[in-house]
């Protein structure tokens, strides 16, 4: 398991560790901008099984690359194969205006 799926799974360990959370849920809808190789998406799908047993689990992506439907099926998605640049992607040229736009409106709540 890499850097960046080991801190994941231990960040949404934590959360997921209050006993009372799982009588609250029972339709659960997962979420990822991009499902390029469905290994993120694998582990976190089997982490919430772990934790929400009896519940219905659903997957949304706004883009599904084809490798990543041979480990894990996508719900729903918007795009297929396909590149996706916001303001939120670090390579934007838009990416300093956002994050100072963001971190004003982090100032004001």
């Amino acid at each position: 398991m890499g850097y960046h799926l080991f801190n994941r799974k231990r960040e949404a360990s934590i959360l997921l560790e209050s006993p009372e959370i799982t009588k609250l849920y029972h339709r659960i809808l997962l979420v990822d901008d991009s499902m390029d190789t469905g290994i993120t998406m694998l582990e976190s799908k089997k982490l919430v099984q772990e934790t929400f047993k009896d519940a219905e689990i659903r997957i949304a992506s706004l883009n599904v690359w084809d490798r990543s439907e041979k480990l894990i099926k996508a719900d729903y998605s918007l795009y297929r194969n396909t590149i996706i640049k916001s303001p939120m992607s670090k390579d934007s040229k838009e990416y300093d205006a956002f994050i100072k736009a963001l971190d004003d409106y982090n100032q004001k709540l």
